[in-house]
C-alpha cells in the first residue's frame, strides 16, 4: 500500500523540481491549480514550491477572475496522494465547467498514487468533456505508485484474495462475507515476494 510518506521526502522532490533549469519555461507558461475544495495538502505543496522556485509562477484559485484563467492553455494539478482519483476529478471538472475551458492541457502529478486512479482521472475528465479537446497527462507517483487495476490483480499491491482464500464457516454459508474483487492469479512483485505469504495475509 501507499504507506507513510515523510515531509522530508516531499521537500526533497520539490527541491529537485524547483532547481531543474529544464522546468523554468514550464513554470513561466503553465498555471498551477490551487482549487482543492477538501483538504489543505494542495495549497501547502504549492506554498512550499513557491518558496523554492527562483521565478514567480502562475496560480489559479477558486476565486480567480475568468479572464485570467482563460488566458492559460496549460494547467498543473498537484497533490500528495491519490487513492480513487475522485477528488481530482471533482476539482478538475469544476475548473473546466466553471471557466468554460477548452483546448487545454492538464498535467496531474501525485507524489504517490494508485494505478487505477491514474487511469480513472484521465479517462473520466476526457470523457466528460469529449467535445472540448481536453488533454490530461498523468505523472505517476515519484515516491510510490501502487498497482490496483482489476486486470492486473495477479500483481496488485493491494489485498485481493483468491477464491480459495475466502473461507466461510458452514453455518454462515448463505451469508455474503466477502463480495469484493477476487485475484485471478499470482505474479511476483515488490509487495508480495511469494504467493503463500500473500495468501496468508489476504
Amino acid at each position: 500500500d501507499i504507506g507513510y510518506l515523510s515531509e522530508d521526502n516531499y521537500k526533497h522532490i520539490l527541491k529537485a523540481i524547483a532547481e531543474s533549469r529544464a522546468n523554468v519555461p514550464f513554470f513561466r507558461e503553465s498555471c498551477f491549480l490551487n482549487i482543492q475544495k477538501q483538504g489543505s495538502s494542495q495549497s501547502e505543496l504549492i506554498k512550499s514550491l513557491s518558496d523554492l522556485v527562483s521565478v514567480k509562477f502562475n496560480v489559479v484559485t477558486r476565486e480567480s477572475e475568468r479572464g485570467y484563467v482563460r488566458k492559460f492553455k496549460s494547467f498543473v494539478y498537484i497533490d500528495d496522494v491519490s487513492f480513487s482519483g475522485n477528488k481530482a476529478i471533482t476539482d478538475l471538472a469544476w475548473l473546466i465547467d466553471s471557466y468554460d475551458l477548452s483546448n487545454i492541457n492538464v498535467s496531474v502529478y501525485f507524489f504517490a498514487s494508485h494505478t487505477y486512479a491514474d487511469y480513472h482521472i484521465k479517462n473520466r475528465i476526457e470523457s466528460i468533456f469529449s467535445n472540448r479537446n481536453i488533454n490530461v497527462v498523468i505523472k505517476t507517483g515519484s515516491m510510490r505508485n501502487v498497482e490496483n487495476r482489476v486486470s492486473y490483480s495477479s500483481s496488485s499491491g493491494v489485498f485481493w484474495p483468491r477464491d480459495y482464500s475466502v473461507n466461510i464457516p458452514s453455518e454462515f454459508a448463505d451469508s455474503e462475507i466477502y463480495t469484493g474483487t477476487l485475484r485471478t492469479g499470482y505474479s511476483q512483485n515488490k509487495n508480495f515476494q511469494d504467493e503463500s505469504t500473500r495468501d496468508r495475509l489476504e
